[in-house]
């Protein structure tokens, strides 16, 4: 059995890491970006983790998980139809 891991560890410089699925795809700077600043959040559990189809997007990453402890984020769609 390989030991050898499927994914990506990234490290913000003051948070926790991120294992993005991106191994022979390419990051977007955009969404690395993004995907630094979230991880430093003070609310994050673990690490965020980023999947193979993850592109920037508008408020959060798209194709992220990002699992938090006693805080909910909810998507920029949600506030948006509320708001309408």
């Amino acid at each position: 059995m390989s030991h050898e891991k499927n994914y990506n560890v990234l490290t913000a410089e003051n948070g926790v890491p991120i294992k993005a699925w991106t191994k022979g795809v390419q990051l977007e700077d955009q969404a690395l970006k993004q995907l630094l600043n979230v991880a430093q959040l003070p609310f994050i559990f673990k690490w965020v983790a980023a999947m193979p189809d993850v592109h920037w997007g508008i408020g959060a990453t798209v194709g992220s998980v990002i699992p938090t402890k006693s805080a909910i984020i909810l998507p920029r769609w949600a506030w948006t139809s509320a708001v309408e």
